[in-house]
């Protein structure tokens, strides 16, 4: 298993952008291969955190490569902005 986490310190706009991207991308009907558990919102400070729990880091990965940055792109106009801090927990 390998754990993610990503924050970014803006907390109010990227709740927004998640809503948008999560409600079009559809992870209760249609979850990515390989995701065991999801989870994000505000950090006490401010900030957005997204944490998940993947059977894999090749799970990870094809599910940003096919799936959630072509999202992203088309959801928010163009490329998201990258977290402020990354974390993976293999």
């Amino acid at each position: 298993m390998v754990a993610m986490r990503l924050e970014w310190d803006d907390g109010e706009r990227h709740r927004g952008d998640y809503g948008r991207v999560a409600s079009a991308i559809g992870l209760g009907e249609a979850p990515p291969d390989g995701l065991i558990m999801h989870t994000a919102g505000a950090t006490p400070d401010g900030g957005f955190r997204v944490f998940d729990v993947w059977e894999s880091r090749d799970h990870i990965e094809a599910f940003f490569a096919d799936r959630l940055m072509p999202l992203m792109a088309e959801v928010l106009g163009g490329a998201p902005d990258p977290p402020a801090r990354t974390e993976v927990y293999a």
